[in-house]
């Protein structure tokens, strides 16, 4: 295994909302059970505010949909309160003020959106990131495994990848194959 990097996902809501803050989340979802309601569109999303739910404790409801269109089309409606959006699939939408970012997965705050709090500033130990990286079958030559791992780290190194990297929302992760492995 050789990861590009990690991303995040980002908690949104409509621009205007009451709720602005993640403790707002937080407080209007226990002042009202029963009537706060999550969209997920794959399953970065429902992860995301799975967990967020758990590690919160408080009551949210998920209500699926089958594209990202269709789930911030209802956040934006008002049909969903919250909705949780990878880095670049966020990234338009919060830049361009449709959407509002309350909070990010990622253990620190997202470099785009420095006055975004990483949701674990309110609960520690929140995370959630994703890896993306190459992988290859098991029974593949140990010489030739770590080739392929140098040229990931070295494609790391250069400017043209790190930038590219960066517009999708990954924060590039130079590991061994060992340190990949654990």
């Amino acid at each position: 295994f050789a990861p590009f990097g990690t991303l995040g996902s980002v908690l949104v809501v409509p621009p205007g909302s009451a709720l602005n803050s993640v403790a707002a989340v937080v407080a209007h979802a226990r002042a009202n059970p029963g009537k706060m309601f999550y969209g997920h569109y794959n399953s970065a999303s429902l992860m995301a505010a799975e967990l967020f739910r758990v590690r919160t404790g408080i009551p949210l409801t998920g209500v699926s949909y089958k594209t990202i269109g269709n789930a911030i089309t209802d956040l934006i409606g008002g049909q969903i309160q919250v909705l949780f959006l990878e880095y670049a699939s966020g990234s338009a939408h919060i830049e361009g003020g449709k959407l509002t970012a309350l909070g990010v997965t990622g253990r620190e705050r997202h470099k785009a959106w420095p006055q975004v709090p990483a949701i674990a500033e309110s609960f520690p130990g929140f995370e959630l990131t994703a890896y993306l990286g190459l992988a290859a079958p098991a029974k593949l030559p140990a010489d030739i495994a770590e080739t392929i791992n140098r040229w990931v780290l070295d494609a790391q190194a250069d400017a043209t990848i790190r930038a590219r990297l960066d517009q999708l929302g990954m924060t590039p992760r130079a590991l061994s194959r060992d340190e990949a492995r654990r």
